[in-house]
């Protein structure tokens, strides 16, 4: 039977909502990734050859450039350092400052360079010879590396919570008997993650079993039955609610309450992003 606190579509306070999104192991591996790795991205992947070998595609001009300074930077190449060289060009009328990188040796200001750029656009310029960015290619892959994996993680963490969102509105509230638990190949904090499985029955007396992944069984065994909410037209669909992030359970008023205190599983993701638009913003404005 359903109780009059159980009949839906009920109200998803907004706290649960970010409880539901963010509180769990994908999601804070997947911002420390994607936030980590994205520092390294706007630091060094962007100042690689990957994103400027376009402008010095096809037809280039050339021009006499003079040197004006040649400084160490705190790069090296097969132990080579990388010095920074910064000339200046005229072209058709117009002087132009430019920057290349390499590990030659150091110069004298008023040296001569040869110059080369696209007739387009001479202030994209690079000395002959020389790169016109300071890290190679192959460094923007390897640090896109972690902000794709935290990206990954993060997909995973969110892809069933609409389908959660929709049952903690829509959904039926029931209780379940555990039924068995089996092995996972899973790890998480030195403890085995089990698959539990539960037996309910839905309005209609059927009978369906739903499954909860943890490496807290304790948590989901310790009363003698666990409440359950499921989809009433397709009652496979169904969560075990002690299982989910904050531990959300109906009120006998209807409204849906939560154990986990605080939002410091927040704090991934406001760091990620905080940190990371300082740096955009520095760079970039």
């Amino acid at each position: 039977m359903r109780t009059k606190f159980q009949e839906p579509p009920r109200s998803v306070p907004f706290p649960l909502i970010l409880q539901v999104t963010f509180n769990n192991v994908f999601s804070m591996i997947g911002w420390i990734f994607f936030g980590v790795g994205m520092i390294f991205f706007l630091l060094l992947g962007l100042e690689s050859n990957l994103f400027t070998f376009h402008r010095f595609m096809g037809e280039l001009e050339k021009a006499e450039g003079k040197v004006l300074k040649t400084e160490y930077t705190n790069w090296s190449i097969d132990e080579e350092s990388v010095v920074r060289w910064l000339y200046t060009f005229d072209y058709q009328g117009k002087k132009y400052l430019g920057t290349s990188y390499s590990i030659e040796k150091t110069a004298m200001p008023e040296q001569s360079v040869t110059v080369e750029f696209s007739a387009d656009s001479p202030e994209h310029s690079r000395i002959e010879g020389f790169n016109e960015a300071i890290t190679p290619w192959w460094v923007t892959i390897i640090v896109m590396i972690f902000p794709m994996l935290g990206l990954l993680f993060i997909y995973l963490s969110v892809k069933h919570v609409p389908k959660t969102i929709s049952l903690l509105r829509n959904g039926i509230l029931t209780y379940a008997d555990y039924v068995d638990k089996e092995k996972t190949n899973m790890i998480v904090n030195d403890a085995q993650v089990y698959k539990l499985r539960f037996c309910f029955e839905d309005d209609r007396g059927d009978s369906h079993y739903v499954f909860a992944l943890s490496h807290q069984i304790d948590d989901l065994m310790d009363d003698p039955q666990e409440a359950v909410i499921y989809n009433p037209q397709e009652p496979a669909k169904a969560l075990v609610l002690d299982n989910l992030p904050g531990k959300p359970y109906l009120n006998e008023e209807g409204q849906w309450k939560w154990r986990a205190k605080g939002y410091a599983y927040l704090l991934p993701v406001v760091l990620a992003i905080a940190v990371n638009s300082i740096i955009a913003f520095f760079k970039f404005f």
